[in-house]
């Protein structure tokens, strides 16, 4: 399990680089980051069912990653 969550600690590392925004780029380490704090206080079987709902929400953002790029608007100050 530990190999498991570690992996899609280091996907959700890899894709979050991809976003031009800053926001989202943080956006998506954090909460992929607090979700797998969480599994380890649960039960065996809600911590499966856990890593399954990381995986789905790293797959919804592969697949935003190209749509959300598109639309980028003006950097902020802090992108400057």
């Amino acid at each position: 399990m530990q190999r498991r969550i570690g992996s899609l600690l280091a996907k959700a590392t890899e894709l979050s680089p991809q976003f031009k925004s800053l926001n989202l780029q943080d956006f998506v380490v954090r909460r992929t980051r607090d979700r797998l704090n969480h599994i380890e206080k649960l039960a065996p079987e809600k911590q499966e069912e856990e890593v399954k709902k990381v995986e789905e929400f790293l797959k919804v953002i592969e697949r935003q990653l190209p749509i959300q790029n598109m639309f980028h608007s003006e950097k902020s100050v802090l992108e400057s």
